[in-house]
């Protein structure tokens, strides 16, 4: 085996192609054909889909061979495919399984990404299979007959089909002005999507709608949407929405071209669909975010349950709490109505619903919130660090927690996902690992943004006790 490879719990992250990438695929593969085989009744039928750039086409087909090969059946995707439309086309078409394969090219690897049958995430369960039939399995490159290996042009027409029993597209039509949609060159430039929102009955201008274009890293709060900001000002439009190349997170800026943060986005859904759709239901968000949330859930009384940063950990969370509603800070939002998936699809239309009802200004709902439950702020500072850095900070701060910050005086420890402290009026400190190898995050908030930043400042300062570094700053233009 060409590199050390482990299924993490929300993905396995693997080597790019030219370092033994393609042996690696072809070990996740034939672990993941084990795992079928011994696991699942038959018929063995699997979905294959890819972002279509050139690596992971490639690692797609190498994966599609190889279960081929064991007697699997597989149906593999022309044209790119997000891990949403996999997990619902999965769901209504009674798969066994399928694989979702994309490029990250923040880290330059291919990542490929296992769905269940129930339209999801596999669970910690299949996770610790598929890692020991990686330790045990022979590659199989001969085929045992039984299998076939069939090309599905497009698998987005059924999904949007599927979106006329979930969003209600005459209060859609009643949203005004223009809506600019920034598509950033990822899946969501398919023409199929690109025509459903010609169609919902609002004006929609795209950007960045060609497949492959190349844009700026992807960030629901920063740079990523400096040029979405620049475009909602230059054409004045009501409502600017950027999806992320892999269509499952969304970034705002309101008609002003202020960013929105995800997470006051998030609190405006829950309420449009706890008070208007009448559908209140227990909420999983993850520990990077305030407890803004619990404030509006409290008013339905709904419960709000916490989980890592971490797909698998959220669906599970929403599995056994039986919560209908998870987002996390990064602009990712799972409506269970739809699939235990983040849904950048979705997510826009029911952003375009919620203020085609309210027929407000999307900076006067924010107001309006921030009335309601009181303003909250929120910073975060990242860093690539070694590894074994952030270990050792997060594990320092576990076992000998500080007392007080300054003239903080630390109130709980929440040990979740890495490390939080809360202190008095809902302030409060995350040290973790990011989801990307390498990269520490400090995020902190409250009601107080002297405090927040104080607080940011004292995370930033542990590790720079270690050695001189400088944390990227994401920049913001509308703090909570």
């Amino acid at each position: 085996m060409a590199n050390e490879i482990e299924i993490r719990k929300d993905e396995w992250r693997g080597a790019s192609f030219g370092d033994g990438g393609s042996e690696d695929v072809e070990v996740v593969a034939q672990a993941y054909a084990d795992y079928i085989l011994a696991n699942v009744d038959g018929p063995h039928k699997v979905l294959v889909s890819h972002d279509g750039n050139c690596n992971s086409v490639e690692a797609a087909w190498g994966i599609a061979r190889i279960l081929f090969n064991n007697g699997i059946t597989v149906d593999i995707v022309r044209h790119p495919g997000s891990a949403f439309a996999v997990s619902f086309y999965i769901r209504e078409k009674g798969y066994s399984g399928g694989v979702v394969v994309d490029e990250d090219v923040r880290e330059k690897r291919i990542r490929i990404r296992f769905r269940a049958p129930y339209g999801g995430p596999i669970d910690s369960e299949i996770t610790r299979k598929l890692n020991y039939y990686m330790r045990m399995n022979k590659i199989r490159r001969k085929p045992v007959g039984g299998g076939e290996i069939n090309e599905i042009v497009n698998i987005f027409p059924d999904y949007l089909r599927r979106l006329e029993s979930l969003i209600d597209f005459g209060t859609v039509a009643r949203l005004s002005g223009t809506v600019v949609l920034d598509l950033k060159g990822g899946v969501c430039t398919d023409e199929s999507i690109k025509s459903f929102f010609r169609q919902v009955g609002v004006e929609v201008d795209f950007i960045n709608d060609t497949s492959g274009v190349k844009v700026r890293r992807w960030e629901t709060y920063g740079v990523g949407l400096t040029e979405l900001v620049g475009e909602v000002r230059r054409r004045k439009a009501k409502l600017g929405v950027a999806i992320d190349p892999s269509g499952c997170f969304i970034g705002i800026v309101d008609e002003e071209g202020n960013i929105v943060d995800g997470e006051i986005i998030s609190c405006l859904l829950y309420g449009y669909i706890a008070k208007v759709r009448m559908n209140p239901v227990d909420v999983v968000k993850t520990v990077s975010v305030s407890d803004l949330i619990r404030q509006v859930a409290k008013k339905f009384n709904r419960r709000v349950y916490e989980a890592p940063l971490v797909d698998q950990c959220v669906v599970e969370k929403m599995q056994e709490s039986e919560a209908g509603f998870a987002f996390d800070d990064k602009g990712g939002i799972i409506v269970r109505d739809n699939v235990y998936d983040k849904d950048g699809i979705v997510s826009t239309l029911l952003v375009m619903e919620m203020m085609g009802y309210y027929n407000l200004r999307l900076s006067d709902m924010v107001q309006e919130l921030f009335m309601k439950y009181g303003r909250y702020f929120f910073r975060r500072a990242e860093k690539k660090v070694p590894p074994d850095l952030v270990d050792r900070v997060v594990s320092k701060l576990r076992n000998t927690p500080p007392v007080s910050i300054g003239d903080l005086r630390v109130n709980s420890t929440l040990l979740l996902d890495g490390v939080k402290f809360y202190f008095d009026n809902q302030s409060w400190l995350l040290v973790k690992h990011s989801n990307y190898p390498g990269i520490v995050e400090i995020c902190s908030g409250g009601q107080d943004e002297d405090v927040v930043c104080k607080l940011l400042d004292y995370g930033k300062r542990i590790f720079e006790e270690y050695e001189i570094v400088k944390f990227h700053i994401p920049v913001r233009n509308v703090f909570y």
